[in-house]
């Protein structure tokens, strides 16, 4: 992507800063309704404990018109295979208070 290419060709200068603001409601109570949006913002940050944190958000912004409050858990899964992220980790990881807290 031009963001990795820019971070290749400018080491030093190029710094990424990801801002997690899901639009849902079940952990933001003032956003407008984006099914799946914590679950997957969850899914996210703990793929980066396992060094997987780009190919998860890459995935899930590629699948996000597929992914409902029904199928959410699913498509995590199916993307967590697909990047290989460990999935007993990953499920454990997102049931974290400590994540909720940093989505919020």
């Amino acid at each position: 992507t031009v963001l990795e290419r820019l971070v290749r060709e400018y080491p030093g200068q190029v710094r990424v800063v990801v801002k997690h603001v899901p639009l849902d409601a079940s952990c933001n109570p003032w956003a407008n309704p984006h099914p799946g949006a914590c679950k997957a913002t969850a899914a996210a940050l703990c793929a980066a404990r396992q060094g997987h944190y780009w190919e998860m958000h890459d995935w899930l912004f590629l699948d996000q018109a597929e992914i409902d409050d029904n199928n959410v858990a699913a498509k995590i899964a199916e993307i967590g295979a697909k990047v290989g992220v460990d999935a007993a980790a990953l499920e454990s990881c997102m049931t974290e208070p400590a994540i909720l807290d940093q989505i919020q």
